[in-house]
């Protein structure tokens, strides 16, 4: 196995002395069956493109590779588990993630354009918005493994200098890897990848609940 994993990382980084290709549409167009679209396209685009011929590689360390070629953020969901077997000759990083994602039942959904943002889900998913009022604070640069979503959530908090309560559904890890992002911004992102929400309990004491989408939360 770890001859495997010693070989794809060889090939991916040879791949990564990759050429120029032709520009990418602004728009890719999507097969239909009956009418129908069978994949779910993002917007991004991107002239580099890259080769990986590998077996049995984590779906989430491929889609890894591919984020870091595309210069953007990834987040993925918990729903993000398996192998997968790819033997890709030029393509558009972009392109090999949303393959990936449409070949396990997963979606790309664009989180945040100004931050190159991408959250990765089941394709039954549904994702909440970032709020507008997450911009400000200064850019972080992280990259995380397995760790627990408790311990970004703190970690983002204090960066943020915000006061912060986890309730008992915050739960489970992540890999997460992202470049420039305010802590508001990440917190949120995070959130919407685990089907949580930050909820603003109050301005002033700048208390927030990180909680599961749609829980009553009183000040009763």
């Amino acid at each position: 196995m770890k001859r495997l994993v010693m070989i794809c990382s060889l090939v991916f980084c040879a791949s990564l002395l990759f050429t120029s290709a032709v520009t990418a549409k602004s728009k890719y167009k999507t097969r239909k069956n009956n009418s129908k679209k069978t994949v779910e396209r993002t917007s991004y685009n991107t002239e580099k493109v890259f080769s990986l011929d590998c077996k049995d590689l984590d779906i989430s360390q491929m889609l890894t590779m591919a984020a870091r070629v595309a210069g953007i953020n990834l987040i993925m969901s918990k729903d993000v588990q398996g192998k997968v077997e790819v033997n890709f000759d030029k393509v558009v990083p972009m392109t090999a993630i949303e393959a990936i994602a449409a070949a396990n039942h997963l979606k790309v959904v664009e989180y945040s354009k100004k931050y190159k943002i991408y959250i990765v889900v089941r394709r039954s998913e549904t994702i909440l918005p970032l709020p507008t009022n997450s911009n400000s604070g200064k850019l972080l640069t992280i990259k995380f493994k397995d760790v627990d979503i408790s311990n970004l959530f703190r970690v983002f908090a204090k960066a943020a200098k915000i006061n912060i309560l986890l309730t008992r559904s915050v739960r489970g890890k992540m890999f997460i890897e992202l470049k420039n992002v305010p802590p508001m911004v990440a917190m949120n992102a995070i959130a919407a990848a685990s089907h949580l929400k930050v909820n603003q309990f109050d301005k002033d004491s700048k208390i927030y609940i990180i909680s599961r989408v749609g829980e009553l939360l009183t000040r009763d």
